[in-house]
């Protein structure tokens, strides 16, 4: 994580109605909660980068990254996640340590 600009990777439930059967799920609190706590970060370190459901690929070996979606586009920084069903994690990598600030 580079000090000028922290990364916070967020891995958030999508795609809620296919999981409607066995769920309640409301995709719009989930973006709204990511929404709310990246603009909290943000307000803390203005120049932190938050994503949602991407892992910067130099980060891909860490335990706390999973499902990642293989990407062998150069220009694109980052994988995809699959997000887990009902998941809203929070987390970094700091010194070479991931770190997990948040699970649901």
């Amino acid at each position: 994580m580079s000090k000028e600009s922290p990364t916070f990777v967020f891995e958030v439930c999508a795609q809620c109605g296919s999981h409607q059967w066995n769920t309640r799920h409301d995709e719009a609190k989930y973006m709204a909660m990511f929404n709310e706590v990246a603009t909290a970060i943000k307000g803390l370190i203005p120049n932190a980068n938050c994503i949602m459901n991407k892992v910067p690929k130099a980060w891909f070996e860490k335990e706390v990254y999973c499902q990642l979606i293989p990407n062998e586009d150069e220009k694109n920084p980052y994988y995809d996640i699959l997000p887990r069903i009902g998941a809203f994690e929070i987390s970094t990598v700091i010194n070479n340590v991931d770190i997990l600030f948040y699970s649901k």
